[in-house]
C-alpha cells in the first residue's frame, strides 16, 4: 500500500490552503486560551477539535492522493477509513497527553466524557473532509 501512496503522492509540494487553515486554527486556539473562550464557553472545545479533525482529515485526503485519475486514485473506502483511523489515532495520543499533563500537574481532574466528546468532534471533523473529497471526486469523475 505505501508503494502506492508513494507512486500517488510524487513531487507535489504541501497545499498552501492546508498550512492558511492550520494557522487559523492557530490563532482561534491562540484566542481562546488568552480570552479563557474555553472556560466560557463550553462549545468552543467542540468547534476547535472539530477544527482539528477538518484540518487533519484533509492533509490525510491529500496524502492519499486525491486526483482526478481513476488509475491513481485511492480507493473511496480506503480513503474515508483511512482518514478516520490517522484522525482517531491522533486524537487517541492527544487524550493519552492530556491524561499525562493533567496526572503531573493536577490542576483539572481528567474527564473521561470530555475526553470522549473531543474524540467524538475530531472524528466528525474528519468525516467531513473525507466526505467532501469523496464528493468532490464523484462529481469529477462521473
Amino acid at each position: 500500500m505505501f508503494e502506492k501512496i508513494k507512486k500517488i503522492y510524487g513531487n507535489r509540494s504541501f497545499p498552501p490552503r492546508l498550512f492558511w487553515f492550520l494557522f487559523v486554527i492557530f490563532i482561534i486556539n491562540a484566542a481562546g486560551i488568552v480570552f479563557h473562550w474555553y472556560m466560557k464557553f463550553f462549545w468552543f472545545d467542540m468547534v476547535t477539535h472539530t477544527l482539528g479533525g477538518l484540518w487533519t482529515g484533509s492533509a490525510v485526503v491529500w496524502f492519499l492522493g486525491f486526483v482526478d485519475d481513476k488509475e491513481k486514485a485511492v480507493s473511496a473506502k480506503e480513503i474515508f477509513f483511512i482518514s478516520l483511523a490517522v484522525v482517531a489515532c491522533i486524537g487517541l495520543l492527544w487524550e493519552i497527553y492530556e491524561v499525562a499533563v493533567d496526572t503531573l500537574i493536577k490542576l483539572f481532574a481528567y474527564d473521561a466524557i470530555d475526553g470522549l466528546s473531543d474524540l467524538f468532534f475530531d472524528l466528525l471533523g474528519a468525516s467531513f473532509a473525507a466526505g467532501y473529497a469523496l464528493w468532490l471526486r464523484a462529481t469529477r469523475l462521473a
